[in-house]
């Protein structure tokens, strides 16, 4: 796990859920943040099986998130898989469809972590995803963070730990402060998805930018970055 995912360039990169960005960042937001405009950009692609999901379910430890035709995959590398027989061919609006459906199960979007051209978006859980499994089983950062973070208002906050059990790394913790339990994020584990803000029943969790905002490497080319930086190259 270390070896694949313990470089400063990752794979992978977060996607926060659209619906909880702030209106007075809204115009701001680029379009390599939104799942929704790299979806619309790439013209369609197709839909496949989860492989991780697949694989958990031979193992006997799959959860109930679903398997078939939830894996998206982005323009050429969609037709590609289409013509291979491994995917069905989807529109835009299939993709979006899957998009709101994943995000209503609670589902992290972990997208190619390049600026022109990603490949693929995916709708993962921390039980079955190798990627996210990684962070919870070695404690590797193995996704670039959204540029977002969930911020806690306290005042609203009921402690009821409705976020801690939605994140699927165990970013966010229920702490004791003046008698109550109040929601503490970990901002160095977390990845900024956005599932625990989307789950708070009061609303007491918001997304804000981060202070350092990431710019994906410009395409896959520049993956060398992860070569050079295990000294491989």
């Amino acid at each position: 796990m270390k070896q694949i995912f313990g470089g400063d360039t990752k794979m992978f990169q977060a996607l926060v859920y659209e619906s909880l960005i702030q209106a007075v960042v809204e115009t701001e937001v680029l379009s390599y943040e939104r799942a929704s405009e790299i979806i619309r950009q790439s013209g369609g692609g197709a839909l496949g099986m989860c492989s991780c999901r697949h694989k958990a379910a031979h193992l006997g430890t799959a959860c109930d998130a679903p398997v078939e035709d939830v894996c998206v995959s982005l323009g050429n590398a969609g037709r590609w898989l289409v013509h291979r027989g491994m995917a069905k061919p989807a529109s835009v609006d299939d993709l979006l469809r899957v998009l709101d459906r994943t995000e209503k199960l609670g589902l992290v979007h972990l997208g190619d972590n390049v600026l022109n051209k990603p490949a693929y978006i995916c709708h993962c859980c921390g039980c079955c995803c190798g990627v996210l499994r990684a962070i919870n089983e070695s404690g590797i950062r193995a996704v670039h963070p959204s540029n977002f973070l969930p911020r806690v208002e306290e005042d609203n906050c009921a402690g009821c730990g409705t976020c801690t059990e939605s994140c699927h790394i165990n970013a966010i913790s229920l702490a004791e402060k003046n008698g109550a339990g109040i929601a503490v994020v970990d901002e160095g584990l977390c990845i900024g998805c956005g599932v625990c803000a989307s789950a708070c029943p009061t609303g007491a969790l918001g997304m804000s930018r981060r202070s350092k905002l990431h710019v994906p490497p410009a395409d896959k080319r520049e993956f060398v970055r992860i070569a050079r930086e295990k000294g491989r190259f």
